[in-house]
C-alpha cells in the first residue's frame, strides 16, 4: 500500500509540474500585478472621497459654528433689550446648532478613523505591488539570463590547461624579475 501511495504521490507531482508549466508563470504574475494596480486605484479613489466628505464636514463645522457665535451675540442683544420671547427662540436655535455640531464632529472623527485605516490599507498595497513588481523583474531577468547563458558558452569552461599553465609561468617570470630588481 506504501508503494502505491508514493507512486500516486510521484503521478501527482508531475501531473502539477505540467500544469504549472502550461499555465504560463508570466502571464498569471501579469495578471495579478494588474489587479493588485486596480485595487489600489480602488482605494486611492476611495481615500479621495473620503478627503472630500471630511472637506465638507469640516465646512459644516466651520458653518455651525459661525451660527452660534452669531446666534450668541443676538441672545445678549435680546436679553439687554429684555426680550424674553425672542431669546427663547434664539436659544432653541442655538441649542439645535449645537446639536448640529456634535453630530457634525462624531461624524468627522468617524471620517478620519476610516481615512487613516485607508490610508493604511493604500501602504500595504502599494508595497504588496512593488514587491510582486520586483518579482516580476527578477523572474524576467533570471529567464533572460538563463535563456542567455545556455547559448552561450560560459567563460570558466573555455580556458584549457594549457591557457592555465602558460598564465603560470609568465606569473612566476614576473614574480623573478621582481625579486632580481629589488
Amino acid at each position: 500500500m506504501a508503494i502505491i501511495n508514493r507512486v500516486a504521490r510521484l503521478l501527482k507531482a508531475d501531473l502539477h509540474a505540467v500544469i504549472d508549466h502550461i499555465e504560463e508563470p508570466e502571464l498569471q504574475l501579469r495578471q495579478a500585478n494588474r489587479e493588485m494596480q486596480e485595487e489600489l486605484d480602488r482605494t486611492d479613489s476611495q481615500i479621495k472621497h473620503a478627503q472630500r466628505d471630511i472637506d465638507e464636514l469640516n465646512e459644516r463645522k466651520k458653518n455651525a459654528e459661525k451660527t452660534i457665535k452669531q446666534v450668541n451675540e443676538e441672545v445678549e442683544l435680546c436679553l439687554a433689550n429684555d426680550n424674553d420671547e425672542l431669546a427663547r427662540g434664539l436659544l432653541r436655535k442655538r441649542l439645535e446648532t449645537a446639536g448640529h455640531l456634535q453630530a457634525i464632529q462624531t461624524q468627522l472623527k468617524h471620517s478620519n478613523n476610516a481615512l487613516e485605516e485607508l490610508e493604511s490599507q493604500r501602504q500595504e498595497q502599494a508595497s504588496l505591488l512593488e514587491s510582486m513588481r520586483q518579482k516580476a523583474e527578477l523572474m524576467v531577468s533570471s529567464k533572460f539570463t538563463s535563456s542567455h547563458s545556455s547559448r552561450t558558452p560560459s567563460s570558466a569552461s573555455s580556458v584549457n590547461d594549457s591557457d592555465v599553465e602558460v598564465a603560470l609561468l609568465k606569473e612566476k617570470e614576473r614574480l623573478f624579475a621582481q625579486k632580481s630588481n629589488s
